[in-house]
């Protein structure tokens, strides 16, 4: 029998807010002036940085096996996360099987680098997702998990 893995756990806003980027929306490749918001840091679009998960806490606690199998499905994964002004659009691509999903979401609040977003999931419930904006680097939170991307 067939397992799904849990990626919409950490992909969809549901997951992430979704949002997958078939091409850059508003901000093309050009990444935000440091300066600017962190809302409007966001624009663009970002992909999976494995290099930077490799760094997360989750990764230096995961025993060996755990490691061999969290770098064998970033292997196996494409994402990118295209955010405009009011929506959010992911692509994801795991072991060919392709998902595509484009949420609507607002900003919750914004202090700094850090904005709290928030979307409907599949059942209609608000969901809210912490994401933290440093130059072309960018970390999305929900709830213990974690997820670092970068600027495409």
């Amino acid at each position: 029998m067939e397992r799904k893995l849990p990626v919409r756990t950490i992909c969809s806003f549901s997951i992430i807010i979704g949002a997958l980027a078939l091409g850059h929306v508003l901000t093309g490749c050009q990444s935000a002036s440091a300066s600017a918001p962190a809302s409007q840091q966001l624009l663009g679009t970002w992909t999976i940085d494995g290099d930077a998960m490799k760094q997360s806490d989750d990764y230096k606690k995961a025993s060996s096996q755990e490691k061999q199998m969290m770098e064998s499905m970033l292997s196996m994964m494409k994402m990118e996360i295209t955010f405009t002004k009011t929506e959010v659009k992911m692509e994801m691509d795991m072991m060919g099987q392709k998902q595509s999903e484009t949420k609507p979401y607002s900003v919750k609040s914004e202090a700094g680098n850090t904005l709290v977003l928030t979307s409907k999931n599949d059942a209609g419930v608000n969901e809210d997702v912490t994401v933290i904006v440093v130059g072309d680097s960018l970390k999305l939170k929900q709830g213990e998990q974690s997820f670092e991307m970068k600027r495409k």
